[in-house]
């Protein structure tokens, strides 16, 4: 199989859960991203499986870092001062949260996180048509919120948008529909979201080379070097999937 698949980003909740979410965080009094004055640089910390080799860095980094969900809970395990970064709109960052000191929020995270937050929540992102593009993760999400805040660098750690064959994350192994892909001539495990993830931040790091870095070897560094890929094999529930669609 060489063909690319055209994957299309859906929410894990409702339309109408989202624009209340929106609605409700709206109005909470909290300051909108750009109200406060930043350092240029901006870390955005995934949970990649390579994210153990950069810790010393992390903890040397100068500038603001932002950790993706479970990340933080790894950050902060590490000795890395980091700040709880999330847009998923669903009832599952609420265990996440409860040892987070500041967290920097999209509107369309869940109600029930901003009220568990309190005052925690420094920040919201307002996103949408009209305000900042509210992409497929909260890696690829980033830049646009970083940009309105005032970051001219962006460094991702752990957002190499591949994994390996035993495990998804440096913290926790993820039941994902596994895709073989092959780019810069090596093959890479992925899943959906992350090759959405990669195809989007990837045009934008060849785009803006000097201000969007990827710390680590992964699908996402190669997809920037390379520019192409090619999908090879893929789990048996997308390819049932594609028949499906096929048939159809």
């Amino acid at each position: 199989m060489n063909d690319q698949i055209t994957f299309k980003a859906l929410n894990n909740v409702s339309e109408a859960q989202i624009a209340s979410n929106r609605q409700v965080n709206r109005g909470r009094g909290v300051p909108k991203v750009g109200t406060f004055p930043v350092k240029p640089r901006l870390a955005i910390v995934g949970g990649g499986p390579d994210l153990g080799r950069f810790i010393d860095e992390l903890r040397r980094f100068d500038g603001e870092i932002w950790a993706i969900n479970g990340a933080y809970n790894w950050c902060k395990a590490s000795g890395v001062d980091a700040v709880f970064y999330a847009i998923d709109p669903s009832f599952r960052l609420l265990p996440l949260v409860r040892i987070v000191h500041k967290a920097v929020l999209a509107d369309t995270v869940h109600q029930a996180v901003f009220v568990n937050l309190g005052a925690k929540v420094a920040e919201i992102a307002w996103t949408g048509p009209s305000d900042i593009k509210h992409s497929t993760t909260a890696a690829a999400t980033a830049p646009m919120i970083a940009a309105e805040r005032g970051h001219n660098h962006v460094t991702f750690f752990g957002c190499q948008s591949s994994f390996t064959a035993s495990t998804t994350h440096m913290y926790k192994n993820d039941k994902l529909s596994k895709i073989w892909i092959r780019c810069g001539g090596i093959e890479y495990i992925s899943c959906p979201q992350f090759i959405m993830q990669a195809e989007f931040l990837a045009k934008l790091a060849r785009g803006l080379p000097t201000g969007i870095e990827v710390k680590g070897r992964g699908f996402l560094s190669s997809l920037i070097e390379h520019g192409t890929f090619e999908v090879t094999h893929v789990a048996r529930s997308i390819n049932e999937g594609l028949k499906r669609q096929v048939n159809e």
